[in-house]
């Protein structure tokens, strides 16, 4: 990621990670079992009678729902699919602070941010832009469930802004939108790291002038090149210390 950056995290539904998979589970009540390589979810709590078969299952990182459902079509899908938000919300709480908190960030809620897109308050499709283009951020439309911050605290010693926040909010999809403004460079290299893994998780690749949207860079930051939208950062490895 950069500096004074906007991103989004769009979920595929058909890849998963085991481990974020379980804690959401954990987290929502779910029953499931691992077996091998393999995590079936078979009671997720839901009002449907599924008749003895599962909800959904996880080999490796791929993922199968259940096909009584989906083969009769858009009603059936529809009947599970407030399950399986509950669930895609859980399942993007615990990828981003699994993410952030393994490159030794803090995770918490983000009550500043709760004041700005209050939880319930609605992310809406503002007009065209000029000449039809449209960036993803842009075509976004839904509720924001949560909002989380990630901190980090910088080593170098005469970094005059120490301390770099990231925020997140959660929309009731599971959809994950990012912002960030300035970063020190040690805590950069930690924060492109924890993206990365985002991406993964999420099966996704966000892609440049789609997904990731850059901000404009306050003139008293444009000498600093790990900040430059054009270019990735240039800090070094450093001892992970924050």
């Amino acid at each position: 990621m950069s500096c004074f950056e906007s991103s989004v995290f769009l979920k595929n539904p058909q890849v998963m990670d085991q481990k974020v998979l379980a804690k959401a589970c954990d987290t929502l009540g779910w029953k499931y079992s691992i077996q091998g390589d393999m995590l079936m979810v078979t009671d997720a709590g839901q009002k449907e009678n599924l008749h003895g078969e599962f909800v959904l299952v996880v080999q490796g990182n791929y993922v199968s729902f259940n096909r009584f459902y989906l083969r009769e079509g858009a009603e059936k899908v529809e009947q599970l699919r407030e399950t399986f938000n509950l669930l895609n919300v859980e399942y993007a709480e615990n990828a981003v602070r699994k993410a952030f908190e393994e490159e030794g960030f803090t995770v918490e809620n983000d009550s500043l941010q709760d004041a700005f897109t209050p939880v319930g308050s609605t992310v809406d499709r503002p007009a065209p832009r000029r000449g039809g283009r449209f960036l993803i951020h842009d075509q976004l439309k839904g509720k924001v469930i949560r909002n989380l911050i990630a901190t980090g605290v910088t080593r170098i010693p005469d970094e005059t802004e120490p301390v770099a926040v990231i925020r997140f909010s959660i929309l009731e999809d599971g959809t994950v939108i990012s912002d960030s403004n300035y970063i020190p460079r040690d805590v950069h290299d930690y924060a492109d790291h924890a993206m990365l893994n985002l991406d993964r998780v999420f099966g996704t690749k966000r892609r440049e002038g789609r997904e990731i949207r850059r901000k404009r860079i306050p003139a008293e930051y444009r000498d600093k090149a790990y900040c430059s939208p054009k270019n990735k950062s240039l800090a070094m490895q450093v001892e992970k210390v924050f």
